[in-house]
């Protein structure tokens, strides 16, 4: 079955830039990197961007003849609509190619679990917890964005550091390094200059999200007001997981730890699984994340090479 199929492209269209590999079923031929990343489709200039991606993977690979085009993406899921945007704009780029789609947190389980039960639970500048039981049925809880959620997050741990630094200034807590720290990261030295720093268009969720780093930094010192804020944050990441074992009915979970502040920030990874341990019990176990969404889109890709449902 679809024998013919000896080269394929995998794509991982993250929100900071598009990765992708031309292999074969034993090897890799070429990769690169596009630079950019994909914001909403349905949002202005969506759809232009995730064109503007795709078609630049498309130039760099134009001299292999590829049959397989599976492509991991942040954001877009089948059970909501920008799919149908999305699938059919991949489709027009890579005309006469077979095009597989699928959210770049399917391909990262998959690329981690094989297709085996397991619970990927993920912060970064937001958060989720994502599993499947083996069987076809997965669970989602969380990935609403950082106005509707993403607690234990970078934007929203960066966010609690900036509310907390400023309660300080007021007196309302006492965290002087917090306070000064934020000084420093604004660069103003009065509190008279805070106002106008922030509200104005230079400052933005990145800002606040890059913040999060003095936060965990303090953290690691003994600043009580900081470690308050990763205790919180972890202990909601950890209660996330709770409705995906429930739904899934899991009776022996283990989980995936992934994104930038669990791999990264061993501190806080492992008031994490203090908060899992907690809340489970010693009958959870977890890994930190061996493989990515491109993996993950290399392994449909591969299957579809190989004629596997």
């Amino acid at each position: 079955m679809r024998k013919e199929f000896r080269l394929f492209c995998a794509i991982d269209l993250g929100q900071s830039n598009t990765r992708w590999v031309v292999s074969s079923e034993s090897e890799e031929i070429t990769e690169g990197v596009t630079g950019k990343g994909i914001i909403n489709v349905l949002l202005p200039n969506g759809r232009e961007v995730l064109r503007g991606n795709l078609e630049s993977v498309r130039e760099a690979t134009n001299m292999f003849d590829f049959q397989v085009v599976s492509i991991a993406a942040t954001g877009i899921e089948k059970e909501r609509a920008e799919y149908s945007v999305a699938i059919e704009i991949a489709e027009k780029v890579f005309r006469g190619k077979r095009v597989i789609l699928n959210s770049d947190i399917v391909a990262f389980h998959l690329a981690n679990f094989d297709r085996g039960p397991g619970i990927i639970l993920h912060a970064g500048s937001g958060t989720f917890a994502y599993g499947t039981d083996g069987l076809g049925n997965s669970v989602k809880v969380g990935g609403w964005g950082y106005l509707l959620g993403d607690i234990g997050g970078g934007y929203w741990t960066g966010l609690k550091g900036v509310q907390e630094a400023v309660k300080s200034l007021d007196g309302l807590n006492k965290s002087e390094r917090l306070a000064q720290e934020f000084y420093n990261y604004l660069g103003v030295r009065t509190k008279n200059e805070i106002k106008p720093a922030v509200y104005n268009e230079s400052f933005s969720a990145r800002e606040i999200s890059g913040f999060c780093k003095v936060v965990f930094s303090l953290a690691k010192e003994g600043d009580p007001v900081c470690r308050e804020i990763i205790r919180e944050g972890a202990m909601a990441l950890a209660e996330m997981v709770i409705p995906v074992i429930v739904k899934l009915n899991i009776s022996e979970p283990t989980l995936c730890l992934a994104g930038k502040l669990l791999e990264e920030e061993g501190v806080y990874r492992n008031q994490v699984v203090e908060s899992l341990h907690k809340i489970f019990g010693k009958d959870i176990s977890y890994f930190v994340r061996t493989h990515t969404a491109l993996y993950g889109a290399k392994i449909v890709a591969l299957g579809e090479l190989e004629g596997k449902e």
